[in-house]
């Protein structure tokens, strides 16, 4: 409370414990060069769908592997 997103991103990125947590900014705005210089990992314009959600979040998540190492 009190605060908006862009501070709350700009936190995010000069606290140690998440400064490296991707994250992506959704907005009505047409701001996606202010994001990206505040450190969004990647910026969707609202209203967001489904398949572009979860191809950004597929670009920014590494994926898990399963099964035994060698």
């Amino acid at each position: 409370p009190g605060i908006d997103g862009w501070e709350v991103l700009q936190r995010l990125r000069v606290d140690p414990a998440t400064q490296h947590t991707p994250v992506i900014v959704c907005s009505i705005l047409p701001a996606e060069q202010l994001a990206l210089a505040l450190g969004a990992a990647a910026y969707l314009r609202k209203p967001v769908n489904q398949p572009d959600f979860l191809a950004t979040l597929g670009r920014l998540v590494p994926e898990r592997t399963t099964g035994s190492r060698a």
